[in-house]
């Protein structure tokens, strides 16, 4: 079977990763660790980094499987991008405005083709979206509504807000980031990040006991 884009992104983010100083990433980090594996939580999900392996895994119930490229390229680009503290504004601004910024992925992407799974499941279920947003541990915060900030890693955090069709205007999400996000994270790993916070969001949204 051949290999796809994302497969071949995946496979060589964990391949990337084996070359850094695992040791100098625990301790910049504060993150747990044996002699195999290094374990992270992102976005209240537990993964861990095979130490001598290009294999990350997610935990489940009852076994670890691998991990999907969402997980594998927002996880690894944040351990290996950067040497230094993550030290972060704190001025949120928008994954559009980002865009702008960085002449990244066109307004285009942003809107239909990016989040329009997600807004169609939302719209008429605010409910069900704010109680997924606070079993991963958000604090209602800013306009909409729905509106979070939900945490993802230390003091990283995605704010979400959304507003419901009516007889007027559409459905519409927007994603807003950390204005110096980009310091820590390669501004096309954020459209990999926001989409694991989305699938993420949307299990729990599925679930009968959020």
């Amino acid at each position: 079977m051949q290999e796809s884009n994302y497969d071949k992104f995946k496979r060589d983010a964990l391949v990337r990763f084996l070359t850094y100083d695992q040791d100098a990433l625990i301790r910049r980090l504060g993150l747990e660790a044996d002699e195999e594996y290094i374990y992270i939580t992102f976005c209240q999900k537990q993964y861990r980094l095979h130490r001598g392996q290009p294999l990350m895994e997610i935990k489940h119930p009852c076994s670890w499987l691998e991990a999907d490229s969402n997980a594998v390229l927002t996880i690894c680009d944040l351990l290996c991008h950067t040497p230094d503290p993550i030290r972060l504004s704190g001025n949120y601004t928008s994954l559009e405005s980002l865009n702008r910024v960085k002449g990244g992925t066109t307004s285009t992407q942003l809107g239909d083709g990016f989040f329009g799974k997600g807004v169609k499941l939302f719209d008429g279920a605010c409910e069900d979206l704010a109680a997924a947003c606070r079993s991963l541990g958000g604090v209602p915060m800013g306009k909409g509504d729905v509106a979070f900030r939900i945490p993802l890693f230390g003091n990283i955090a995605l704010q979400l807000s959304f507003y419901e069709s009516d007889d007027e205007f559409p459905a519409q999400l927007t994603v807003f980031l950390d204005s110096d996000i980009c310091n820590y994270l390669f501004f096309e790993t954020l459209w990999y990040m926001v989409g694991m916070v989305l699938e993420t969001i949307t299990e729990k949204m599925l679930e009968k006991d959020i």
